[in-house]
């Protein structure tokens, strides 16, 4: 089932209207906030594309981005260690 509904709900040009409402005001509030962000992304970046990743670096405060590498399926699956030492790594960095 979630492998059904999942994709029917993920905004492709602004539709359906909802989850693009509420991505939508989630990316203006990361725009506004100081809090650390951490962005991991990879290519060919089908989810979160190269522009969108470049939107992010120059619009949101405070992030740091990770780029894993080619992955053409899901990404925790392909990177699951890298993912794991970098999130470990920027929390004792951010934390201290």
């Amino acid at each position: 089932m979630p492998l059904w509904v999942w994709p029917q709900e993920l905004p492709i040009a602004g539709q359906p209207d909802g989850p693009h409402l509420i991505i939508s005001r989630y990316i203006d509030e990361l725009k506004k906030s100081e809090m650390p962000k951490l962005l991991f992304h990879v290519q060919p970046g089908a989810i979160v594309p190269p522009e969108t990743v470049e939107m992010c670096k120059r619009e949101f405060p405070n992030l740091e981005d990770v780029f894993l590498g080619e992955s053409r399926h899901y990404v925790a699956e392909d990177f699951p260690h890298e993912i794991g030492e970098k999130v470990a790594e920027w929390s004792d960095r951010i934390a201290t």
